[in-house]
């Protein structure tokens, strides 16, 4: 048995038809729903996110009057706005396109735009790769070298000519001239909430229906176990302001069972997700993970149960399983 993975692809989001501009949601879901104009602060996201970048951190931080005016004014809308950046930008580490993929992988993510032969060619060609796979009219990609200018770029993978210029209309900063603007914080951040007002994220997040979130941000359900993982880290962390932030470092039953069903998809394990509160699979799951992820290794000893899952379930566990681009290497035939 081959123990690989589906390679996700940040890419391939926010390639939807241009989304036309959305009248902007109510400003909360009822009188005694609490405002989260607050509730996203440095530490939060370094709780949510212990490798998030700093720079990319500080944007958040600094312009989220932004987002509180595009109408992400509850916890839950926060928390489904803050899933999502973190799937597309591997819990907001990069937000540029990682193209600089190998033979095998071209033709995993790309099966029907990437012959066997083309694929070699193209191996570890970023750019290259870019202005073939995106070399799209729906994408509004039809001058020269407009694939690698306008690939994923953002904390929401903004893709594609029509699409920059669909948010440039209404943020007014040059970014059809100048899209390496988006790969920066500041404006990275700006376009992912025109983008989510675009595609109605507060309606949907308000309905509490992933599904259909990660479908508008994505296009499809590419990386939705990922964002099950990262939307049960946002519940501990932007739930209130009174929730103690330092005291939230146990992972709850609803992420084990998501990081469960990401192992079981990453092992090739045919069962369904842990029961919550299963920690005996989980501990085990975590132990055949990490020795063929070659991370390493962890002495468990006869600590208790809970202890286990805290030390197996480390940053490079999180990181690795997340990664849109991981996948573990196929044993020797």
């Amino acid at each position: 048995m081959q123990f690989t993975r589906r390679t996700l692809f940040i890419a391939s989001s926010s390639m939807l038809p241009v989304a036309s501009p959305s009248v902007q949601a109510q400003s909360d879901c009822g009188p005694s729903v609490e405002s989260a104009e607050n509730l996203v602060t440095s530490l939060r996201i370094s709780k949510f996110s212990p490798r998030a970048r700093a720079d990319l951190v500080a944007a958040i931080v600094n312009k989220w009057p932004d987002a509180f005016r595009a109408g992400v004014t509850t916890p839950i809308r926060t928390q489904h706005f803050m899933t999502q950046m973190a799937t597309e930008s591997g819990g907001f580490v990069r937000i540029d396109e990682n193209l600089n993929y190998s033979a095998k992988r071209l033709r995993e993510i790309f099966p029907r735009r990437v012959s066997e032969e083309l694929a070699q060619r193209l191996a570890n060609r970023p750019e290259a790769i870019a202005n073939h796979v995106y070399n799209r009219r729906d994408l509004g990609n039809t001058e020269p070298g407009d694939g690698w200018r306008f690939r994923g770029s953002g904390y929401i993978q903004l893709t594609g000519r029509s699409n920059f210029k669909a948010r440039d209309a209404i943020l007014k900063m040059g970014i059809v001239e100048s899209p390496d603007l988006v790969r920066q914080p500041v404006a990275g951040f700006a376009a992912a909430v025109a983008y989510w007002q675009a595609v109605n994220g507060n309606a949907l997040a308000d309905a509490g229906d992933i599904e259909a979130v990660r479908r508008a941000v994505n296009g499809g359900l590419i990386g939705i176990k990922e964002s099950r993982v990262w939307l049960a880290r946002a519940r501990r962390y932007f739930v209130s302001q009174a929730v103690n932030v330092e005291s939230s470092d146990s992972p709850s039953a609803e992420e084990i069972q998501a990081v469960q069903s990401l192992l079981n998809e990453t092992l090739g394990i045919k069962r369904p997700a842990a029961e919550a509160g299963d920690s005996g699979e989980f501990i085990e799951s975590l132990q055949e993970f990490r020795k063929k992820a070659d991370l390493p290794s962890v002495n468990v000893g006869g600590a208790p149960a809970g202890a286990k899952v805290r030390l197996l379930y480390d940053e490079d566990a999180l990181y690795t399983l997340t990664d849109p681009v991981f996948a573990i290497p196929a044993d020797p035939q």
